[in-house]
């Protein structure tokens, strides 16, 4: 007997200590990503947003004429103003070299009342420059009509199918409406988009690398185009190149039943859940993009042409650069979310965006590149380059390589009959526990034992009926010899 009760408590240990750990596991990690579809149709995909942006952010051009303009005024001429200019690129990489030259291009500017963001846009190199020609779909297109100039990490670059409205993170009506972007019917180059480029590299004053050609951003239609974000791939044109950007797609939604889990559990928002801060179009990408933008002001006071504002905001000047070098390290670098030993000085050193989690339904991209020497003969025969002499020009193709993209699933780990299922193979396993013995416990320890206590009551009850009957049978002579003899035998406290 002492064998088998300590094998029967072992098992009773068993069970509790390996639901214990099931039941831990599904509370720290209540949902799980599974593949959903492998052939998810690219119809049903968002064609990605793409920003073509010139290496040249300065327009040579463009300077000049600003040197002639703000030369009129002053005692100074537009040849010694130009090459003073090149200073404001400084406003894109934030180097603080020569700040005694920086200030008096300040000084110069304020006189004139020169606002930053509407003049660095205007020294911007133009769309129209840029793309030459546009094909969309296999059919010709204005490039004007497709591309708008936006802003980007890159500073202002010409924007296709992006349907954010704005370039801001205001809250109002306007934000909230967003468009529906493009999609395409079918794959391979011929359905996709086409753009002939011009880098114009004799306009070059102010690249941000040391060669020619042009970036080209690909990035989620709805999420600002911020690099450090993780959200956004960057890929270069080089001039006299053709280039081909093969798009591979991964999307993933959420179950309804994953919103009832807490946030940290199941690591993920959903858009409802910070509408008041960016309305119905919340993203990651956004969500880190405000935190860094929350930091750059409260550390500066201003915030860099090219970001995305909330409210009214200062525009960041020469003045600043020194207060946005100091810091650049700092705004790049993401806080991880627990201590993690030998990153102390990178936990200082780092944003903390504990408020921002990745979306729990959201679309990301991958591209493939592959590319070759641009010739103007293979073009002559569907016109697409009519009438125009190759130079420095480019030619890129974004288009999806298959019909079918990867299509993954958020899901709960364990619905209530996958736990119940689990705990009752395990109980089964060790004790041999099961729903009909669940059945027999309340049977056993309710109706059973009320029966039997009320069963052994009865019979007491009525061996008492027989006894005093039988005392009443008997006259008194021998009703005295039954109470000396007989009842001393047996229990008396019951008569």
């Amino acid at each position: 007997r002492l064998l088998w009760v300590t094998v029967q408590l072992l098992a009773a240990w068993g069970v509790v200590f390996i639901i214990m750990d099931v039941w831990e596991e599904y509370l720290n990690s209540p949902t799980v990503t599974t593949v959903d579809s492998t052939s998810y149709p690219i119809w049903n995909v968002p064609f990605p947003a793409i920003a073509v942006c010139n290496i040249n952010k300065v327009s040579r051009s463009a300077t000049w004429k600003l040197a002639q303009k703000l030369s009129k005024s002053r005692n100074v001429s537009a040849e010694e103003l130009f090459p003073m200019l090149q200073y404001l690129g400084r406003l894109y990489d934030h180097d603080p070299d020569n700040t005694k030259a920086m200030q008096k291009l300040h000084s110069i500017l304020a006189e004139h009342n020169q606002d930053v963001d509407t003049m660095m846009k205007e020294l911007t190199p133009r769309c129209e420059d840029l793309l030459v020609r546009c094909r969309w779909m296999g059919r010709g297109k204005s490039c004007k009509e497709m591309f708008k100039m936006r802003k980007s990490m890159e500073g202002y670059c010409c924007v296709f199918n992006y349907i954010r409205p704005t370039d801001n993170f205001d809250d109002d009506d306007e934000s909230r409406n967003v468009t529906v972007g493009e999609r395409l019917s079918a794959p391979g180059y011929h359905m996709g988009l086409t753009v002939l480029l011009d880098p114009q590299p004799d306009d070059y004053y102010y690249p941000l690398l040391s060669s020619y050609g042009a970036k080209v951003l690909v990035f989620n239609p709805g999420d600002f185009p911020d690099t450090p974000s993780g959200g956004l791939i960057e890929k270069l044109v080089p001039p006299k190149t053709e280039v081909f950007f093969r798009l591979e797609a991964t999307s993933v939604y959420a179950e309804p039943i994953v919103k009832s889990f807490d946030r940290k559990q199941r690591g993920c928002l959903f858009s409802s859940e910070l509408s008041l801060l960016f309305g119905d179009s919340y993203s990651y990408s956004d969500c880190l993009m405000n935190c860094r933008i929350r930091s750059i002001h409260t550390l500066c006071g201003c915030l860099p042409f090219y970001f995305p504002v909330r409210g009214r905001t200062r525009k960041c000047n020469l003045l600043d650069v020194p207060c946005l070098h100091k810091y650049r390290e700092k705004w790049s670098t993401l806080r991880p979310t627990e201590n993690i030993p030998g990153l102390g000085a990178e936990m200082q050193e780092s944003i903390s965006c504990e408020e921002c989690s990745p979306a729990c339904s959201d679309t990301t991209y991958h591209v493939q590149t592959s590319s070759a020497h641009l010739s103007q003969t293979p073009y002559l025969r569907s016109g697409f380059i009519e009438n125009i002499s190759l130079k420095n020009h480019s030619v890129f193709h974004l288009y999806f390589g298959s019909r079918n993209t990867l299509r993954l699933k958020q899901d709960v780990l364990y619905y209530w009959y996958d736990l119940l299922s689990n705990f009752g193979g395990i109980c089964g396993l060790f004790v041999g526990f099961s729903l009909i013995s669940i059945v027999e416990f309340v049977y056993f320890f309710t109706l059973r034992l009320f029966f039997a206590a009320r069963g052994a009551e009865d019979k007491n009850s009525g061996k008492n009926i027989d006894s005093a009957n039988k005392i009443r049978g008997l006259g008194a002579r021998n009703r005295d010899i039954y109470w000396r003899e007989i009842i001393p035998r047996q229990d008396v406290t019951r008569y």
